[in-house]
C-alpha cells in the first residue's frame, strides 16, 4: 500500500483514478487519502467497482473530490443510498454514476438523487432479474420502480445514457417518461413488460439515440420498425429487441423483423430475439 501510495504522490495532477477489482479495504482507502491529499483535488473520473469490502465510510473517504464528474462502484455490494447521496450533494459537479449490481442500493436512491441533482448525463443502474447473492449469502432484490425512474429523469433532463436492465418491475409508464423528458438521450437500455405504445414514443421523442436495447418486450411489430423507413432515429446503429417467451411475435415473425430492420437501414445492427 505504501508503495501504491508514493507511485500516486509522484503524479502532479491526476484526474482519472482506476482501483477497480483491487480488494481493498475502507482503511486502505482511507491511507491512500491521507498519503496523497491532493487527490481530493484533483480526480475527475473514479472507478472503485468491485471492491467488495468497501463500505460507506471508505467511499466517503476516496469520492470526496470536489472535482468529481465520474464515479463506477458496480459491483460493491456493501455500498448504500447514504453514501451515494451524500457524493451527489459534496460533488458539484458529478455527472456519470455507474452504482450497478450494488445490492444495497434500492430505487429509493434514485427518487434522492432526483430531489438533488439536474446535472446526471450517465446512469448506470443495472442488477439480476432474480436478485443478487453477496458474498455473506444474503439475497437482496435491488427493486426499482417506476416513480423512481419518472422522479430521477424529470430532473435530469440532460441525460444522454440511461441503463436499467434486470428490474423487471418497470413498465410503459416508466418508459413514455423518459422518452418525455429525456430529448438528448444517446444510448438506452430498459427492462421491463414493455409494447409498442413504449417504442413509438420513444422513437419519435428521443431522436439521438445510438443505442436502443429492450428487454422483457410483451409485443412489437412491423409498424414498430417503420418508424425508421419514416426518418425517426437517424443516428441509429445498434438495436435489440429481447421477447418474452410464449408473447408477441412469432418465430416466422420474429425473422421478418430482422430482415425489415436490415433492408430499410442496413447500417442498424439488429437483433431480435427470445431468450427470455
Amino acid at each position: 500500500m505504501k508503495d501504491l501510495c508514493n507511485g500516486i504522490a509522484a503524479f502532479t495532477n491526476i484526474e482519472e483514478l482506476f482501483l477497480g477489482s483491487c480488494g481493498f479495504s475502507d482503511k486502505d482507502f482511507e491511507t491512500i487519502v491521507s498519503m496523497c491529499p491532493l487527490l481530493l483535488l484533483q480526480v475527475q473520473t473514479l472507478d472503485v467497482s468491485c471492491n467488495q469490502r468497501i463500505t460507506d465510510y471508505g467511499l466517503g473517504k476516496i469520492a470526496a473530490s470536489v472535482g468529481l464528474q465520474s464515479l463506477n462502484v458496480s459491483f460493491c455490494e456493501n455500498i448504500t443510498n447514504e453514501s451515494i447521496i451524500q457524493i451527489a450533494m459534496l460533488c458539484p459537479l458529478l455527472k456519470a454514476l455507474n452504482i450497478s449490481y450494488c445490492v444495497r442500493i434500492s430505487g429509493d436512491c434514485l427518487r434522492m438523487l432526483g430531489n438533488i441533482s439536474r446535472r446526471f448525463e450517465t446512469l448506470e443502474f443495472n442488477t439480476s432479474t432474480t436478485g443478487v447473492t453477496g458474498t455473506q449469502g444474503q439475497h437482496v432484490d435491488a427493486v426499482v420502480l417506476d416513480d423512481d425512474v419518472v422522479k430521477f429523469v424529470q430532473s435530469n433532463v440532460g441525460l444522454r445514457c440511461l441503463t436499467l436492465s434486470g428490474h423487471y418491475k418497470l413498465t410503459n409508464i416508466c418508459a413514455l417518461e423518459i422518452a418525455q423528458h429525456c430529448p438528448f438521450l444517446e444510448e438506452l437500455i430498459l427492462f421491463g413488460p414493455l409494447t409498442d405504445d413504449s417504442f413509438v414514443s420513444i422513437f419519435t421523442k428521443c431522436t439521438r439515440l445510438r443505442e436502443l436495447d429492450f428487454k422483457f418486450v410483451v409485443f412489437c411489430d412491423l409498424s414498430f420498425f417503420r418508424l425508421i423507413n419514416d426518418g425517426f432515429l437517424p443516428n441509429l446503429q445498434f438495436l435489440k429487441i429481447s421477447l418474452i417467451n410464449g408473447h408477441g411475435t412469432n418465430t416466422s415473425s420474429t425473422r421478418q423483423l430482422e430482415e425489415f430492420c436490415q433492408k430499410i437501414r442496413p447500417k442498424i445492427f439488429c437483433l431480435v430475439d427470445r431468450t427470455l
